[in-house]
């Protein structure tokens, strides 16, 4: 008979938070100065560092901007559609013992009819590390 047991192991699942969501449909949709205003208010009142939250806020920058660049390619309608995540206890864990991580995902869903939108949806996620 075999008596062993294997330790319990805690999953962690986090849940996030939807910080902030927008939409364009062109490149002239997006004032960069206005963009960034509103990211950096954000982040904040988040507490999030200033080198760090400058270095987000310019790949969220160029990757919107590199969306685009992709789509001019595509004669049909286009639009971005960013949204940015934090983990829904990001407000309230001490940011003195953790630094900030992000990573992106990106995926392109490409109309299948003339009268179709094609959607280059842009995610960040913003995440507390350690």
């Amino acid at each position: 008979m075999n008596n062993s047991r294997s330790p319990k192991k805690e999953t962690f699942i986090p849940t996030w938070q939807l910080l902030l969501q927008l939409e364009f449909k062109d490149e002239h949709d997006i004032d960069p100065w206005l963009l960034a205003g509103d990211l950096y208010k954000f982040m904040n009142l988040l507490n999030i560092p200033t080198d760090f939250s400058k270095k987000t806020i310019a790949a969220i920058r160029e990757t919107i901007f590199k969306a685009f660049e992709d789509f001019n390619t595509i004669p049909s309608s286009r639009k971005v559609l960013l949204t940015i995540h934090i983990p829904a206890d990001a407000k309230n864990k001490s940011h003195l013992n953790h630094n900030w991580g992000v990573f992106r995902i990106e995926k392109t869903v490409t109309a299948v009819n003339e009268n179709d939108v094609n959607v280059h949806a842009i995610t960040f996620y913003l995440y507390l590390d350690g």
